[in-house]
């Protein structure tokens, strides 16, 4: 983008957005997406030393960063973008939402978390959101994070799910597994030569024997169930 361009955009008060993916399908609708009165993204980059130099030259307000892209780890682009431009927001966009990606772009610096499949109001949402506290970490993520953690940590829904665990199916296990590992739905289908279908619909028991209200609960038990000797593997 030209410089005359750019100041243009300020002047109009618009949210300047970058979109890092190294997919051009993801970028062009997010592009499309974006494309408000309010909101306008300047630049794309498939990698991540592309989105560190778009970054220096176009000084976005927001940052839609996958975390999975070529020659840079996500989490080096995120904290490398953080470091230099504070004032830029970045937003995580990737297919990935184990527990642990997510506490470690949190602690990056991140100012917000999404998955890919996250409805297209919430994304525009968290854009002005963060554009408008771009230091601040989306409070429900982190409190949805810290009750999760809390939770697992002192033992009661670790507990719960230890008394359930040999209820649970060869199959409910296998993809309590998979959960665990940041396995998306049609990756355990591909993996496990089932239809998605039937991957939600074992989803939807785990959850229910196990007491949790979402994916990132039931990925944090599994985490903590497979280095129990009589958990997850046994």
């Amino acid at each position: 983008m030209k410089e005359g361009e750019r100041d243009s955009s300020r002047k109009k008060g618009r949210i300047r957005i970058l979109v890092v993916d190294d997919h051009p399908v993801v970028r062009s609708g997010l592009r499309a997406l974006l494309d408000l009165p309010d909101l306008q993204v300047v630049g794309e980059a498939a990698s991540g030393r592309e989105a560190v130099r778009q970054c220096s030259t176009l000084h976005p307000d927001v940052v839609l960063l996958d975390l999975r892209i070529p020659d840079m780890d996500g989490f080096q682009v995120l904290g490398a973008i953080r470091g230099t431009w504070p004032e830029t927001a970045v937003i995580v966009f990737s297919q990935y939402e184990d527990p642990d990606s997510i506490c470690r772009a949190i602690e990056a610096g991140a100012r917000s978390y999404l998955a890919k499949g996250t409805a297209p109001e919430k994304v525009v949402k968290a854009v002005r959101d963060a554009a408008r506290s771009p230091r601040t970490p989306d409070p429900g993520i982190l409190s949805g994070l810290a009750e999760d953690l809390r939770q697992v940590a002192s033992g009661e829904r670790l507990t719960e799910a230890s008394a359930v665990l040999a209820d649970l199916t060869p199959r409910e296990r296998e993809i309590l597994r998979c959960i665990g590992k940041g396995m998306k739905n049609r990756e355990i289908s591909s993996n496990l030569g089932v239809s998605v279908q039937t991957v939600k619909t074992h989803i939807y028991h785990l959850y229910d024997k196990l007491g949790v209200r979402d994916r990132t609960q039931a990925a944090l038990i599994a985490s903590k169930l497979a280095h129990r000797r009589d958990g997850l593997d046994s």
